[in-house]
């Protein structure tokens, strides 16, 4: 491709840019990327807060299983009460949460 001039090329460069940072936007705020945790898990002071901790995670078990059951991933519901085992410290789920330091 020939350009006639710088002007015409810096244009297409520019358009072809903004076009990528608007692409990465909208994958973020798609993919939740650009939402930020922190303020789920900690208090007023911004210090970690054990039960928003724990509120956030029971949550998202039961998102999960409300995904989970209907698009037939498994049958029945993983919060039921049958459902776990005796012990109730297993860990039945993984989060991957990522916290921006800072």
């Amino acid at each position: 491709m020939k350009f006639e001039n710088c002007k015409e090329y810096c244009s297409l460069k520019n358009n072809k840019e903004n076009i990528r940072k608007l692409m990465k936007e909208f994958d973020c705020e798609a993919s939740g990327k650009s939402n930020l945790i922190r303020p789920l898990v900690t208090d007023e002071n911004g210090r970690f807060d054990e039960k928003k901790a724990e509120k956030l995670i029971t949550e998202l078990v039961e998102d999960m299983d409300r995904y989970g059951y209907r698009y037939k991933m498994w049958l029945g519901h993983i919060t039921a009460e049958n459902a776990l085992p005796e012990d109730k410290n297993v860990f039945i789920g993984f989060f991957p949460i990522r916290i921006p330091d800072g």
